[in-house]
């Protein structure tokens, strides 16, 4: 598949200098005929913020790569590479998932820059920062 997105927000809050905020994203996918079926995804994003819409004055580049492998029925085996462009620096994650009727079970490692600067709207994405690893249990009922 093929896609573009866009989006700008505009804040309206005189205490922050950087009111607006666009992003442009192009991407790629294609599921390759390999074993139980390789899922690679290529996106391209450029983050801006300024204090005037639409000025592209700060640009922040990024480029991501995701490799996704089902092993089986239940198991699926997950790498996401980001590489931010104006900071040269590289973002890794690789996870591993385990799935049955009522429960999930991951296993996550990431190794990543200790200054966090993927764009997101929050402060929760940044428990990623620098190296480290997340077990995490999820009960579905």
């Amino acid at each position: 598949g093929l896609w573009f997105e866009a989006v700008w927000i505009h804040k309206n809050d005189r205490h922050i200098q950087q009111t607006d905020q666009e992003i442009l994203c192009a991407g790629i996918d294609y599921t390759f005929a390999f074993g139980n079926g390789l899922n690679a995804l290529f996106e391209h994003l450029l983050y801006a913020s300024d204090s005037s819409p639409f000025r592209l004055k700060t640009r922040y580049p990024f480029s991501a790569l995701s490799l996704s492998y089902p092993i089986g029925l239940s198991n699926r085996l997950s790498v996401m590479l980001y590489r931010d462009w104006k900071n040269s620096e590289q973002y890794s994650f690789f996870s591993l998932q385990r799935q049955s009727d009522h429960f999930s079970f991951y296993l996550m490692a990431f190794l990543n820059p200790k200054n966090y600067y993927l764009p997101q709207q929050g402060t929760a994405s940044r428990i990623f920062a620098g190296n480290g690893f997340q077990i995490m249990f999820v009960y579905n009922y």
